[in-house]
C-alpha cells in the first residue's frame, strides 16, 4: 500500500496491482469498494440489548382509545420509540395482518446501547431569591459548571428545589452522563 494525495484526499493508500492494472481511478474505486464493504459488516451486525416493551391503552385528546407501544433500551434507559395507533388497526396486527399504520416517535438513537450513569454531589449554591429568573440561572450555571467534567451534566432544577438543600448555601444536585459500553471481550 502507497500513501499519496489524490482528489484531495491525504493519507489514503492504494493497492499498486489494482493501480498498475486499471490506473489510479481503479484503485481507488477498489478501495471504497472494499472499505464499504468493511464498513457494512461493522454496522449492519445486529447486536441484542436489553430492552423494555410497554403496551397500554390510552386516551386521545378527543376522547378517542388508542394503543400506544412504547419500546425502552435499558442501557440507556431512553424510552427509544413510541408507536401509537389505533384500536382497530392493533387488533388486525395481532390477528395476524402485520402491516397496519401507526406513527412513531423516535428519539436518542444516537445514545442507544450506551450506558446511563447518575451520581449526586454537593454543590455550593446560594439562591438569590427575587432576582431576575435570567440572572439566577446564569448563577446555577456557574455553580454547575466545577463539577459537570468527563461528560457529567447536573440537573439545575436542584439547586432550586428546597428539598435538596443539605446546609445554608449548600444543595444536593443530581448528575448524569452516557458512556460507551465496556466490551465484554
Amino acid at each position: 500500500m502507497v500513501p499519496c494525495l489524490v482528489g484531495g484526499v491525504a493519507g489514503r493508500a492504494l493497492d499498486p496491482e489494482a493501480e498498475a492494472e486499471g490506473g489510479i481511478l481503479e484503485a481507488m474505486k477498489k478501495k471504497a469498494k472494499t472499505e464499504d464493504a468493511e464498513r457494512s459488516a461493522k454496522t449492519d451486525e445486529p447486536k441484542k440489548l436489553p430492552a423494555r416493551v410497554t403496551i397500554t391503552c390510552a386516551t386521545d385528546r378527543k376522547g378517542e382509545h388508542l394503543m400506544r407501544i412504547e419500546i425502552q433500551d435499558l442501557s440507556s434507559r431512553i424510552e427509544v420509540v413510541t408507536v401509537e395507533m389505533g384500536m382497530a388497526e392493533f387488533a388486525l396486527a395481532l390477528a395476524h395482518h402485520g402491516y397496519q399504520p401507526a406513527e412513531a416517535e423516535w428519539r436518542g438513537l444516537d445514545l442507544v446501547g450506551w450506558v446511563a450513569e447518575n451520581k449526586t454531589e454537593e454543590v455550593e449554591f446560594e439562591n438569590q431569591w427575587g432576582e431576575r429568573k435570567e440572572k439566577q440561572e446564569a448563577s446555577a450555571r456557574l455553580a454547575l459548571m466545577k463539577h459537570e467534567v468527563n461528560g457529567w451534566r447536573g440537573n439545575m432544577s436542584d439547586l432550586f428545589n428546597g428539598h435538596k438543600r443539605v446546609r445554608a448555601g449548600v444543595q444536593r444536585v443530581s448528575f448524569f452522563r452516557y458512556v460507551k459500553p465496556k466490551d465484554p471481550t
